[in-house]
């Protein structure tokens, strides 16, 4: 059984129009996965829907055969379903370590939650250079690591995360993008991506979701999603310098 599934969902904002048009996808554990269309297929819309932030209005969300579309976001998030956006969401006004430290609120062992900031200090060895520092003063490329680095203290089973390289520096990016194949192959957690540099996306990821108008297009194997001339001329023209969506 996959890890998640998601049958024929439609959501949307308030009272307005649905954004999601019907989506229906399948993430197995341990997989990797790049989500692309053109700016406003509702990629980030799928993303908060799974996550809570967005509610159903019809289909299905399941989470290991447990269904989570009516759940409260704090419900899925205690699952192991994490989201992190693309406006990373610090704490501003607190330290690096603080904000990695709130990211474990669930986690009531002192011991196991001061081994788990030992460990993504470790993995982010710049955020431990800078542990006392305030969020609200970090760069860009800095405050997406702590965005991600809080995440991994909850030791997600599924982890989401928005654009992570709107915004940065080439060099900045490719250690995100490293980061993130370590989620994959080291750690083991399955991914879920939205991405604006399509490229740089289907390339750390092993699978891709295609979406358009809110409905799934295509899906299939990220490096032949990536070499197919359909795939090509329809959207990577539009995604090259493409930003977020809603």
């Amino acid at each position: 059984m996959a890890l998640l599934e998601v049958r024929d969902l439609r959501s949307g904002y308030g009272t307005g129009p649905d954004i999601l048009n019907g989506v229906s996808m399948n993430i197995e554990e341990g997989g990797s996965y790049c989500i692309i269309g053109p700016n406003g297929a509702g990629k980030s819309t799928l993303l908060k829907t799974i996550a809570g932030l967005v509610p159903t209005r019809e289909g299905e969300i399941v989470f290991e055969q447990n269904p989570i579309d009516r759940m409260r976001p704090d419900r899925i998030l205690s699952l192991g379903v994490c989201f992190v956006p693309q406006d990373r969401t610090l704490f501003p006004e607190m330290t690096v370590k603080e904000n990695l430290r709130m990211g474990a609120f669930l986690e009531r062992d002192r011991q196991t939650v001061n081994k788990r900031l030992k460990e993504v200090l470790e993995l982010f060895p710049q955020l431990g250079e800078r542990s006392g520092q305030l969020a609200q003063t970090m760069s860009g490329g800095e405050q997406q690591m702590l965005a991600m680095a809080r995440a991994l203290m909850i030791r997600p089973r599924l982890m989401m995360i928005d654009e992570p390289s709107l915004g940065l520096a080439p060099q900045i990016t490719d250690m995100i993008f490293g980061i993130i194949r370590t989620l994959r192959d080291e750690m083991g957690i399955t991914t879920v991506l939205v991405e604006q540099n399509v490229r740089r996306g289907l390339e750390v990821t092993e699978e891709a979701l295609v979406m358009d108008l809110g409905t799934t297009r295509f899906t299939g194997r990220s490096n032949q999603i990536a070499n197919d001339p359909r795939i090509r001329d329809l959207y990577m023209g539009k995604l090259a310098t493409g930003g977020a969506d809603g």
